[in-house]
């Protein structure tokens, strides 16, 4: 069985060693042992980065279908598969999100919708 950890925030994040530390007391203390992303620039794609060269953790990626799903819809039904996914496991999964917008709200919802706890990063905040 597998704890996987949802990581998520908008493509304009930018990390910081506040927010590196946050990420990483996380996922330890959640006892996470695999990221689950949207392969998108900003906070998904640093959030995975951060989870391997710091705890080794392996990441399964869910990048958006364009071509199948539609400019639109595609990040949506991307946000359901990224749930679904850590819902299917049968320990108890977490999103952690960082700031972002619309499409990073989507994806908090979408978590909630399946009972998955979000825990947001915001600066200034401690763990």
């Amino acid at each position: 069985m597998r704890r996987p950890a949802i990581i998520c925030g908008g493509r304009d994040f930018i990390g910081s060693h506040e927010a590196e530390a946050w990420l990483v007391l996380m996922l330890l203390r959640h006892a996470a042992d695999v990221v689950i992303h949207g392969d998108q620039e900003g906070a998904d794609r640093w959030g995975a980065r951060v989870a391997e060269m710091r705890l080794q953790l392996p990441a399964k990626k869910f990048p958006p279908e364009y071509e199948r799903f539609g400019r639109e819809e595609a990040p949506k039904v991307r946000n359901y598969q990224m749930a679904a996914e850590a819902a299917a496991h049968g320990r108890v999964p977490v999103c952690l999100a960082m700031p972002g917008g619309s499409g990073t709200g989507h994806m908090c919802g979408q978590a909630g919708r399946f009972g998955i706890p979000v825990l947001k990063w915001r600066p200034g905040v401690k763990a």
